[in-house]
């Protein structure tokens, strides 16, 4: 039977499979590079408790949404909100690629190919969840989440520039 990440359940279990899927959990990568940071674990257990995931699915969705911010925020911007959010660097090494396979891949790249703009950018989203073991429905969970722990970090200026990056 093929791991929980490559089924189509939407959330899958903490196991060695689950563990294949997404790597070693936050915390022993933490542990590993020296980082392990109360800010930090605060915003990835926010995620896992608000959406009922994993650390390893809280790590990729969130570096997911972080890819977007990088893409859609100036280099000043975004190493504004990067201070903010200890590890950030990590968080977008734990998200997987949002292009290519499956249908949510495709359709992102084809509606970007065609300058389709917030809409390419949640097929694109999707795509990337959806390697997670996780379903669309699930972006505006971990949006609402991040975008609550950036404000709370770095207050209302940083949440602003944020909000209108996602078009919010």
């Amino acid at each position: 039977m093929p791991p929980p990440c490559l089924s189509k359940r939407s959330m899958p279990t903490e196991s060695a499979d689950t563990n294949r899927c997404y790597g070693e959990s936050g915390s022993s990568r933490a542990a590993k590079s020296g980082q392990g940071d109360r800010t930090m674990s605060e915003l990835i257990q926010q995620l896992v408790s608000a959406a009922g995931v994993t650390e390893g699915q809280a790590e990729g969705g969130s570096g997911l949404l972080l890819k977007l911010l990088q893409d859609k925020l100036s280099a000043g911007d975004f190493s504004q909100l990067s201070a903010i959010i200890p590890n950030a660097s990590g968080l977008l090494e734990a998200a997987p690629d949002s292009g290519g396979g499956g249908l949510m891949g495709v359709l992102g790249g084809l509606v970007s190919s065609f300058g389709g703009g917030k809409l390419g950018d949640l097929a694109g989203l999707a795509a990337g969840f959806s390697k997670l073991g996780l379903n669309a429905d699930m972006i505006s969970q971990f949006s609402s989440v991040l975008l609550n722990y950036i404000q709370s970090q770095g207050g209302e200026g940083v949440a602003a520039l944020v909000k209108k990056a996602l078009g919010q």
